[in-house]
């Protein structure tokens, strides 16, 4: 019998603490090893997490997973390793991880790649009397080639597949891989997909047999306390988070600030996270000189730091031009805190931020514009502003907890379609 998910609320912290002392113990004695020299807290995951096999004792249930894992971290790999250790609470786990361990394309990313996808095929195929289910994490371009291999095997041996979506790319433009994924999987495939919005869109293009589920990201553990504070006295702050480039808003992010200033409006823009490029750097560089104290940079943000970070700010500013934004889990850690939000309308935003707390900019619209004068109206009324971030922490409970029942939901469907096939 599947067993229900109500520890998941209660144990958040009890898992981030064992994380910390060096594992992660489930309920059910299933065990994630790490490599010490890479642990780091929840919220700069760094942990090698070479998982092979978990064990449950007291359930039949075998699920073969074929994911990737941090090392490199980022939302996908997080969320992968947390459904993994939702997983076992109900099941044998036998994982393959497909990290390529480096986010930099090489030959050996890519060696590594086709050899563990190429295990898991194996897997599958030799050991098919074993697995009773078969969960994937989905990637994006040529990476659907492996889905779509690894989907039709599970097909040819009669298992269910769940698919878990990570990526805008073939929303935003319509994959002819993604579509024989659709079409091979037939009612033997399950989508899991990060928000109502997603779901709407992926079924419209893809129109099929396939069945699909929600699960957002923010069913994930945060070190971000759920705060309601006032604002503090001085400029207001606002600020950015991320891997600093163009495609997540550097650029349009210091655009705003610049303008705001030379409307004479007393601001600071916060800027945190790494910068990957040389030109970026040398941009970020000249701009605090440029802006005269107006503009900081206080570099990559983890735990306490990152903490201390979003309680400093005043509102989150996020003009993504990523084109594949899916679920944006900086502004999820924004809201978390007690601080407003402006971003573009991309992926699973709109559906994430909601008015008071939350200012959409339409993709295509002038974001500088729109953010300057939101931000306008919050310093010219601060009750307004003070009600927004009330607003923002409560918001993030809801998603939280819609997405705690969600995630359940799917544990106990992936465990009754187990059973259904067994029987």
């Amino acid at each position: 019998m599947v067993r229900k998910c109500f520890f998941y609320s209660l144990q958040c912290h009890e898992r981030t603490q064992a994380l910390s002392n060096g594992f992660a113990a489930c309920a059910s004695d299933c065990l994630l090893f790490i490599s010490l020299s890479e642990l780091r807290p929840f919220g700069r995951v760094q942990w090698r997490a070479w998982v092979t096999h978990f064990q449950s004792s007291d359930n039949s249930l075998t699920v073969l997973v074929v994911a990737s894992l941090p090392p490199p971290v980022h939302g996908q790999a997080l969320m992968n390793d947390f459904f993994i250790r939702s997983l076992c609470e109900i099941a044998q786990v036998v994982t393959v991880n497909t990290s390529p361990r480096s986010l930099k394309r090489s030959v050996v990313y890519h060696l590594r790649r086709l050899s563990k996808n190429l295990e898991a095929l194996g897997r599958l195929l030799i050991g098919r009397s074993r697995f009773d289910c078969v969960y994937l994490s989905v990637d994006s371009g040529l990476g659907l080639l492996y889905n779509l291999a690894l989907v039709g095997a599970a097909r040819l041996c009669g298992r269910p597949v769940w698919l878990h979506h990570h990526s805008y790319s073939y929303i935003v433009r319509k994959s002819s891989l993604m579509e024989w994924i659709t079409r091979v999987g037939g009612d033997k495939l399950t989508h899991i997909l990060l928000c109502d919005l997603m779901a709407r869109e992926f079924l419209t293009l893809y129109p099929s047999q396939n069945r699909s589920q929600i699960c957002s990201n923010a069913v994930l553990p945060s070190e971000m306390i759920m705060s309601q504070r006032s604002r503090r006295e001085g400029p207001f702050r606002l600020g950015l988070l991320s891997n600093l480039c163009y495609e997540k808003g550097l650029y349009t992010f210091v655009k705003v600030v610049e303008r705001l200033v030379s409307e004479g409006v007393d601001v600071e823009g916060i800027l945190a996270g790494p910068v990957p490029s040389e030109l970026d750097r040398r941009f970020v560089e000249d701009m605090q000189r440029a802006l005269a104290g107006r503009l900081r940079y206080v570099g990559a943000v983890y735990a306490d730091s990152k903490r201390e970070f979003f309680f400093g700010l005043d509102a989150f500013v996020f003009p993504t031009e990523y084109p594949t934004e899916s679920y944006g889990l900086v502004v999820l850690e924004a809201l978390r805190a007690g601080v407003p939000v402006i971003s573009f309308g991309r992926g699973c935003i709109p559906q994430m931020l909601e008015e008071p707390s939350g200012f959409i900019v339409p993709i295509g619209g002038d974001f500088v514009v729109g953010a300057a004068e939101q931000v306008k109206r919050w310093i010219a009324c601060p009750e307004v502003h003070q009600a927004a971030r009330t607003h923002a922490s409560d918001r993030a409970g809801r998603l939280a907890a819609s997405a705690e029942s969600e995630l359940c939901s799917i544990l106990d469907q992936i465990g009754g379609s187990a059973v259904a096939q067994g029987a």
